[in-house]
């Protein structure tokens, strides 16, 4: 054996990497709302972004033992595959929006006729679930992760009266994901689907992509009448199987991609929201001395594991709605002495003692355009108010509440978002 050689750089020479660093603002996060649950598909929807944490965890772990020694990692084991993250992004009315409305995962009644705008009336999910989500991080622009049997588990908005945007941060739960590539998995229709009109059934192709394409999901099959999506069940050296899907003439050559193709972002052309657009109305008036909005729409989401040989989770189930949050006000007495209905803290006492719940309503809209976003809660409990004394500021109170949904009420919240989209977010 010859002894192993090391490669040293002559003194005060930088090292020399075999690759090229990725810069993160070439990095884009895209959305699509999938036809069947696990099934990947287009990206159409691209969300400007502070930063995207999904991420996948192979669910390492080491089931303690005792063995004699001292070492406590002896067996390595993968359990569950965790596809997971958030997204923090400014909030506006049309890029990244779905988010919203798949959190609330409703009915979407569209109102409104070309050239727009368009009104989106969004209420809340009865038994059924809320749509899923293809989701796509792309990272550095060089190659991406693409997370499908994703569902919105937790919707948090944030408005402030300060030189800060609109926001929103969305925790995500996926079911499976694949890496995209610029280049994508590709190949081309075979002689055997010459002239063959879509949809078929099977469709042959010429080169083996077993190894790089996903076992079932899209495929983009350039027919005569443009790139068809083809979803399909099942894949072979030479063909897919189980094709639905498509309209055209296929023709020997023609182009067939797979959903492992990188997308292209593109973004619809509006701002953000900014705090002088805001309304923020509590049991039918106006709160113009609020100075802060949170609000979390949580969905339940609960991942389950079954033996079907995969690591993956195999349901990703919505399991509740709740809205809560805060909302900060100039604070102006606990009692109310000018009948001007600020006095929180004595209708908390009042709610306490069998007083009714009232309207909280939050809205959004860019004045030039129309555009915007409400956020309605009808029934809603004030849990508690705090009044932080504080040298030299002026005192503020702030409201933690609560929307309920008594029997026989229609909902706990439900969106109004007006944009140019004429297509339905219902599931």
């Amino acid at each position: 054996n010859s002894p192993r050689r090391h490669c040293s750089l002559p003194l005060n020479q930088p090292p020399v990497f075999l690759f090229t660093e990725s810069v993160g603002t070439f990095s884009a996060t895209g959305l699509g709302k999938e036809a069947t649950f696990g099934l990947a598909v287009p990206r159409i929807n691209w969300a400007p972004m502070v930063d995207n944490t999904m991420e996948v965890d192979p669910g390492l772990f080491f089931p303690p033992v005792i063995v004699g020694q001292a070492d406590e990692s002896i067996f390595g084991l993968y359990g569950q595959e965790k596809d997971l993250g958030a997204i923090n992004m400014p909030l506006f009315p049309t890029n990244g929006i779905p988010l919203l409305a798949y959190a609330l995962g409703g009915t979407d009644t569209v109102t409104g006729s070309s050239p727009g705008p368009y009104t989106h009336s969004i209420v809340e999910r009865g038994a059924g679930q809320p749509p899923s989500l293809t989701i796509e991080k792309i990272i550095g622009g060089k190659q991406s992760l693409i997370m499908a049997g994703c569902k919105v588990a937790k919707y948090s908005l944030k408005g402030q009266a300060t030189d800060t945007e609109a926001s929103a941060a969305v925790d995500i739960v996926a079911q499976s994901f694949q890496v995209g590539t610029a280049a994508g998995v590709a190949s081309t229709i075979a002689s055997g689907s010459n002239t063959q009109v879509l949809p078929q059934a099977t469709i042959n192709l010429t080169s083996d992509v077993t190894a790089t394409a996903p076992d079932s999901g899209i495929a983009y099959v350039v027919t005569s009448a443009g790139t068809e999506i083809v979803t399909y069940t099942g894949i072979t050296a030479s063909t897919i199987t189980g094709c639905t899907g498509g309209t055209g003439t296929m023709s020997t050559g023609g182009a067939v991609t797979f959903s492992a193709t990188m997308g292209t972002p593109s973004y619809v052309n509006e701002e953000p929201f900014v705090f002088a657009e805001f309304i923020l109305t509590w049991a039918g008036g106006q709160l113009s001395q609020a100075g802060n909005f949170a609000l979390d729409i949580e969905t339940g989401v609960k991942p389950t594991y079954t033996f079907n040989g995969s690591h993956e989770a195999q349901f990703i189930t919505a399991t509740k709605i709740l809205a809560k949050g805060s909302f900060d006000v100039v604070w102006d007495d606990l009692v109310d002495s000018d009948d001007l209905g600020y006095d929180f803290f004595t209708q908390i006492q009042q709610m306490a003692n069998g007083g009714m719940p009232a309207a909280l309503t939050f809205a959004l809209t860019h004045p030039s355009t129309g555009y915007g976003i409400t956020l309605s809660m009808p029934n809603v409990f004030l849990s508690k108010s705090q009044h932080p004394v504080k040298l030299g500021d002026v005192v503020m109170e702030t409201l933690d509440f609560t929307a309920a949904r008594p029997p026989g009420a229609s909902s706990t919240i439900s969106a109004t978002i007006v944009n140019g989209v004429s297509t339905s977010y219902s599931p």
